[in-house]
């Protein structure tokens, strides 16, 4: 798949607004700026980029569980798959190759989790014994190649997504709410009047 250029950027420009909508579901449009070089991303923006992709992409319930704590337990991003299990992805921005100790102590945390699926996010790629530990334990690895295909398939959903929200609303004045307003600042001035009236002249 060619890599686009500009892509994050004009994600966000077609997203302004769009938190509004919802806080709660603010983080699943948020969108790194420079989502298309995930190699360059740091590592909290590599976990958001994560749970943007997923949550445009079929998955529900996508909680970004790394930023609870640091002590995450090899678990950055939650969610459920399409069919209703659970799946989990952990994302580790590093200079060298991810080995093979890292993803065992990945699956370990798949098993306490009750993972069908994990999914190991390594822009800098994985080492070839990390290669087949994975293949043999249900493990996706997604390096920086596969990280940009899943994050313009993500964007391709968003934007078909957002084409189908309605229009928020701009307020409009009914006349008889004008009319309403207009009485009741009319019976207000009228109460103080009185009030200065029987203040003044009332002793």
């Amino acid at each position: 798949m060619p890599r686009s250029k500009g892509l994050a950027m004009d994600l966000l420009q077609l997203l302004q607004g769009i938190p509004s909508r919802g806080g709660k579901d603010a983080l699943h449009y948020a969108l790194p700026t420079n989502a298309d070089q995930p190699s360059q991303l740091l590592p909290h923006e590599l976990e958001q980029l994560a749970v943007f992709v997923y949550s445009h992409l079929g998955y529900r319930n996508v909680k970004h569980t790394g930023v609870h704590s640091s002590t995450d337990g090899g678990v950055d991003v939650w969610m459920l798959s399409p069919s209703g299990m659970v799946e989990i992805v952990q994302c580790k921005q590093l200079k060298g190759h991810v080995g093979r100790p890292e993803l065992i102590s990945f699956s370990r945390v798949m098993r306490q989790q009750h993972a069908v699926i994990g999914r190991y996010w390594a822009p800098g790629g994985f080492s070839e014994p990390a290669l087949k530990y994975a293949f043999l334990n249900a493990i996706e690895l997604c390096t920086d190649l596969k990280i940009r295909e899943l994050t313009e398939q993500a964007v391709v959903n968003a934007q078909r997504a957002l084409a189908h929200l309605p229009p928020i609303k701009k307020a409009e004045w009914k006349w008889w709410q004008v009319l309403l307003i207009v009485y009741l600042i009319v019976i207000i001035f009228g109460l103080i009047c009185l009030f200065g009236y029987l203040v003044a002249f009332g002793r």
